[in-house]
């Protein structure tokens, strides 16, 4: 795998930016995304997609963004569910996690990669 391209987007979120990727194998070609945690340089989040066509994207990395972002709240909610010693959601559960801050933090992040960014 070799690498082409590597830019940070900063989000509309002060704690979190991205780092993205591209690459190109024999095969094809792709992109890593990755939530960084600006505050530990910690990755929160992490995407790879494979490539063999071409993409339909508004901007690049979008797909890729959207997939970290993805990846950053369902590890949040297992956090989360184990933390409120939660098995299963229920109805209640769910809309506490739902009106948990972080969680709209992170749904605030992903919409706004989804809708507002323009690249």
């Amino acid at each position: 795998m070799k690498i082409t391209n590597n830019i940070w987007i900063e989000s509309n979120n002060p704690k979190y930016d991205a780092r993205c990727e591209s690459f190109e194998t024999q095969t094809g070609w792709g992109h890593i995304a990755r939530i960084i945690e600006n505050e530990t340089m910690q990755c929160v989040g992490y995407y790879k997609i494979n490539y063999y066509n071409r993409t339909w994207e508004r901007y690049q990395y979008q797909s890729a963004i959207l997939g970290a972002i993805d990846d950053m709240l369902n590890d949040y909610k297992e956090e989360w569910k184990e933390t409120n010693n939660v098995k299963r959601f229920t109805e209640k559960t769910r809309n506490l996690f739902n009106n948990d801050e972080h969680t709209k933090e992170i749904k605030a992040m992903y919409e706004y990669f989804l809708n507002e960014y323009r690249g």
